[in-house]
């Protein structure tokens, strides 16, 4: 019999009363709906007439904002966290997390919904609120009642105002605190509660201070009120921006402050994120911007420049009144004006440049996202390499299409003339002497606003080369403003980490090619003045491929104290002077592992890689695979993944052919296609070269060891180690591995490339081709020493000065460039002689003040290693 059968009702008998049973209800559900604090999914008819939805329409999220979320909400819960309750705010973050389907907040404190819905839902939403009233009474606080924690820990998403209205005006309850409560919901959920900061910017000014009655109108800089946030819209045309940071997890927070009252863990709490919602404020819209006269006040009464005022009256008998005086009209010149009206202007003129010359700049998420986080932190501090005049301001256009504040840039003074030194101090630009030496007042007065910028948290942008680099190398780093950075970090807040962001640009084509091959070749460097401006105009004309924008591995500042032995201001000169060194080495090497390998590198090292002036284009191609797998294997940046493809090598050899580097030659008796390198476009060609020789050098240096003949391990190593030295202003080396580690990583490298084989006590060539390959790469620094040593014992004189031997050298050395010593034409480069001058010098081969030869046996023995690596 069926369990129906045993249970059913005898004929006549009455039926037995059933009872009701209450309708399931979801207690999260049901109270988020009765409290109707929630977001909405579509929205009504006030929401759209009113012309809500129209301003929020203008909303932007971006994609590394949506992944911070999308990365909470896998871990835990989510309660998005803003500062100061806003209906125009919560709307905006509600349209922005529609579009991108994100999660909504089923519950916000202090906002209803329910205004906004549509009718039907709207009418529905409150009958059943009005119901759930009659039938169980009032709803209690979803606070005090333990809701909130219940409903969070069972993975309800909310949204909680830090505080009740503009500028804190309804305050908290500490006795019926949200923050307490989702640490009590911790306590219940399995996973961890994400708390994750958002805030709206509806500008992207600075935060400037205001008067008490525009405070009153329109709220503070940093917390706008509902007439400056539609103002920002509809008079400036700005688009609001919706800032979503990294999440903080509660489990976290709670294991820094185990075993507190729960009061006091939830005063913490506020505090932190508080903080987080600063930073990625700061993050957009960067620190607070004062008048200039603020700046300069503080600047003019420190310590250090009134005892500069003070020595300087002493010395030279005026009034510290008149040296007071001009040390302010310094301190103008020096100093930046950043204006935000003129920064959006700004953005319309570079936009018009840079799409029109360049076919884009590129600029990783994950380098973007590393910036970010160097400004969450505290200042960074942007070290880009030089490579052109563009740099100055294309780092900052491409900053502010990514959101992040811009930087103050050190620029040389030489770009201070009118009108080009107002419109870069308007857009972050400040200027240094290129040199310091005599000076006893620019000094101390640049360094005091430099520090003032770095305590008031602004990130600073200046490049550790000095200058740009003519021959595609990076070059020595200098100590001065490097110096300065890290005397300021040393006296910075505990809260303020100062970070180095080693940074590398890669032009395609750079647009001074032609002016840095007259300069090399010997001719006098222009200064620059509005008429270089008007001519510079003209690369609008052309098309000069791509930029890439690459961020290498950060180095903060406090793990460059923690190595020192005491304090960083106390440390004796030479100590000093070998940490600072240890630091540019540093840097710059993170700039060269940061370099892409671009099409036209690639080619003109190929290019390059050999003697003759021409090549087949068969073997062309097979150099570029054979060297691109060597940079592969280097872990060098790829600016495509397609850079052997004929199409790209195509497009790389007419760039050099528009600017008549090459030419395609005709009626090849075997077929094929060949090409021949024209002599006077080497200095050219070799610009782009080095951009990727930093990977090869090591490889480089020891194939031409060992293509010399010297294959015994131990001399071959000693030979090498001698060349690094000889090499230190040319090439950049890791400063953290030391000569050993140095000499098996070019021993690696050339058998991965199949040019070598190690035996146990010599070297053995595995391939003499692809050994020569790679020593032609460097042998053109080896033949512009050597060409130093022969030239200075025939024109080298106390009467040349140290400005015109070069030019000497060059001239001596032009009608030679067929003999077996010097074949190169790249050798005759002026940087490359000035270099090589300067090593000899130190080295003690040159006398420092005539630069005449110098200890007969050190020069001859020099003379003949140099030569035997040539043959």
């Amino acid at each position: 019999m069926s369990t129906t059968d045993q249970t059913a009702t005898p004929p006549g008998a009455p039926r037995p009363e059933i009872p009701r049973r209450p309708p399931r209800l979801d207690p999260v559900r049901t109270r988020a709906g009765r409290h109707r604090a929630g977001m909405l999914r579509s929205f009504g008819a006030v929401y759209w007439l009113s012309g809500l939805g129209l301003l929020a329409s203008r909303v932007r999220l971006e994609e590394h904002s949506a992944e911070n979320l999308r990365r909470a909400a896998e871990r835990g819960p989510v309660v998005y966290v803003m500062h100061s309750r806003s209906v125009l705010d919560w709307l905006v973050l509600n349209h922005a997390l529609n579009r991108w389907r994100l999660p909504l907040p089923a519950w916000s404190n202090g906002v209803r919904s329910t205004l906004f819905q549509p009718l039907l839902s709207a009418l529905r939403e409150w009958r059943s609120a009005l119901a759930l009233r009659l039938r169980t009474g009032k709803a209690p606080d979803p606070v005090a009642s333990g809701w909130l924690a219940s409903a969070v820990a069972a993975g309800m998403t909310a949204l909680l105002f830090m505080v009740g209205g503009r500028n804190g005006s309804a305050g908290y309850d500490p006795e019926n605190d949200a923050v307490a409560a989702l640490l009590e919901a911790q306590q219940q959920s399995p996973r961890p509660i994400q708390m994750v900061p958002v805030v709206v910017i509806w500008h992207r000014k600075a935060p400037t201070e205001r008067t008490e009655a525009t405070r009153f109108v329109l709220g503070s800089s940093d917390e706008p009120g509902p007439l400056q946030k539609l103002w920002s819209v509809v008079a400036g045309g700005a688009r609001p921006i919706v800032q979503i940071g990294q999440a903080l997890e509660l489990p976290e927070l709670g294991a820094r402050l185990e075993g507190q009252p729960l009061r006091r863990q939830a005063r913490a709490a506020r505090i932190m994120l508080r903080r987080y919602l600063y930073r990625e404020s700061h993050v957009v819209r960067g620190p607070r911007i004062r008048p200039y006269r603020w700046t300069r006040r503080l600047v003019m009464g420190s310590p250090e420049v009134r005892r500069v005022i003070a020595d300087e009256s002493a010395r030279t008998g005026r009034s510290e009144l008149k040296v007071s005086a001009e040390i302010e009209r310094m301190l103008d010149k020096i100093a930046a004006r950043m204006s935000y009206p003129f920064v959006r202007f700004a953005d319309h003129f570079c936009r018009f440049l840079f799409t029109r010359i360049y076919d884009g700049v590129d600029l990783r998420d994950e380098d973007a996202e590393r910036l970010r986080e160097a400004y969450r932190k505290g200042t960074p501090i942007l070290v880009p390499c030089h490579r052109s005049h563009l740099d100055y301001v294309l780092i900052s256009w491409v900053f502010w299409q990514y959101d992040l504040g811009i930087p103050h840039v050190c620029a040389g003074d030489n770009l201070s003339f009118w009108p080009l030194g107002a419109v870069l101090r308007r857009v972050g630009g400040f200027f240094i002497k290129r040199s310091f030496k005599g000076e006893t007042v620019f000094p101390v007065v640049f360094e005091r606003y430099l520090r003032q910028l770095i305590r008031d948290g602004f990130p600073i942008e200046f490049y550790l080369e000095g200058g740009r680099s003519r021959t595609g190398k990076l070059l020595p780093a200098k100590h001065g403003v490097l110096g300065m950075v890290l005397d300021a970090a040393s006296g910075a807040r505990a809260d303020q980490e100062v970070t180095f962001l080693p940074m590398a640009i890669c032009y395609e084509q750079i647009a001074e090619e032609n002016a840095y091959a007259r300069e090399l070749a010997g001719e006098e460097k222009k200064t620059e003045d509005v008429g270089q401006v008007v001519r510079a105009s003209r690369v609008i004309r052309k098309r000069f491929g791509r930029v890439y924008l690459r961020v290498g591995e950060p180095l903060p500042c406090r793990e460059i104290f923690a190595e020192q032995e005491g304090n960083w201001r106390a440390l004796p000169a030479p100590a000093r002077k070998a940490a600072l060194s240890r630091t540019g080495q540093r840097l710059m090497y993170r700039v060269a592992e940061s370099l892409v390998v671009l099409p036209t590198g690639l080619v003109g090292a190929a290019l390059l890689a050999q003697t003759h002036a021409s090549i087949r284009r068969t073997e062309l191609d097979a150099r570029c695979a054979r060297l691109l797998a060597a940079l592969q294997r280097k872990g060098a940046w790829q600016s495509t993944e397609h850079l052997l493809r004929p199409a790209v090598i195509e497009r790389a050899l007419g760039r050099f052919a528009g600017e008549r580097l090459v030419a395609r030659l005709e009626g090849d008796p075997e077929g094929g296609e060949s090409w021949r390198i024209d002599d006077q476009g080497r200095i050219t060609l070799e610009y782009y070269k080095n951009g990727l020789i930093h990977f090869l050098a090591p490889a480089s240096l020891l194939a031409l060891v060992v293509a010399s003949g010297e294959t015994e391990l131990g001399a071959a190593r000693e030979r090498l180690a001698w060349l690094m030295r000889l090499m230190r202003l040319e090439l950049v080396f890791d400063a953290d591995e030391n000569h050993d580690e140095l000499v098996r990583t070019a021993e690696d490298d050339l058998i991965a490339y199949g040019a070598l084989q190690r035996g146990p006590t010599h070297y053995a060539c595995a391939d003499a081709a692809l050994l020569t390959e790679l020593a032609e790469l460097t042998r053109n620094f080896i033949e512009s020493y050597h060409l130093v040593l022969r030239g200075c014992a025939a024109v080298a004189g106390p009467d040349v000065g140290r400005r015109e031997l070069p030019r000497r050298l060059q001239s001596w050395a032009r009608p030679q460039l067929s003999a077996p010593w010097l074949r190169r034409s790249e050798a005759l480069s002026l940087v490359n002689l000035k270099n090589a001058l300067e090593v000899w010098r130190a080295d003690g081969l040159l006398d420092p003040a005539t630069s005449q030869l110098r200890d007969p046996d050190r020069v001859a023995s020099a003379q003949d290693a140099l030569y035997r690596l040539l043959q």
